[in-house]
């Protein structure tokens, strides 16, 4: 006999490792993060989880751990991916999603503090948690590297700038606006931001083998966002 359906484990998105939401018994519902073959991410993720825990930066709480597995506390709420998706056809998303962007500034400051110099190196919106009251939580920590915080800055940046639909109004706006939310906590040099930002477009355009013409799509994207902030006081 087949377990009741809302007990049956939910995957959840995930290019590298499978995620799944579970209720389990006496825990509630919980995500099981499963590594697979890949130690170092297992193990970077675990070590980088319990130091921001002890720090006090806002994350998932860790249940247990075993390799290849970490258990994760389930925590109600939509990414910022979430808002992003549906804030061109519901402006209320759209506002939720603005509303957010100090909160995410402040949880990047409060990272780079306690992670000792370290990026995420796979910053998205899909990364952070927006709970029903607003509260902000960070996930997803295999990637974390050295660097500068211009680099997920321009990560983040190029994400909403290209996410479906890419290159609208909107997306422009709020791409200029989470640089502009960023400038002062993380100390953004312009100068670097803008390699940054080069970088990471060619990046992108290398991982989904990009056609010309979106390609210049972007170019024209990434020149009108550094016009915008150019601009404003914060990069002064």
């Amino acid at each position: 006999m087949s377990r009741p359906q809302e007990e049956q484990p939910l995957r959840l998105r995930s290019k590298r490792n499978l995620v799944e939401k579970r209720l389990l018994p006496g825990l509630g519902w919980t995500v099981r993060k499963d590594f697979g073959p890949n130690r170092e991410a297992f193990a970077a993720e675990l070590s980088m989880v319990r130091r921001l825990t002890e720090a006090g930066v806002p994350v998932a709480p860790i249940l247990s751990a075993e390799e290849p597995v970490i258990l994760y506390r389930y925590l109600p709420g939509d990414t910022l991916a979430d808002l992003l998706e549906e804030a061109e056809a519901h402006p209320p998303q759209a506002r939720r999603l603005r509303q957010a962007l100090p909160a995410l500034a402040r949880w990047l400051s409060r990272y780079y503090a306690a992670s000792g110099g370290m990026v995420l190196g796979d910053a998205h919106l899909r990364n952070f948690l927006l709970s029903p009251e607003g509260a902000l939580t960070g996930l997803d920590f295999e990637a974390c590297r050295p660097g500068s915080p211009e680099e997920d800055a321009a990560r983040l940046a190029v994400f909403t700038l290209t996410y479906h639909p890419p290159f609208t109004p909107l997306k422009l706006e709020l791409a200029a606006e989470l640089l502009r939310e960023c400038a002062l906590p993380l100390i953004l040099r312009l100068p670097v931001l803008e390699q940054a930002l080069a970088q990471e477009a060619e990046a992108l355009c290398a991982r989904r083998n990009a056609p010309p013409p979106w390609r210049d799509q972007l170019e024209k994207a990434l020149l009108r966002l550094l016009l915008i902030i150019s601009y404003s006081p914060v990069f002064r």
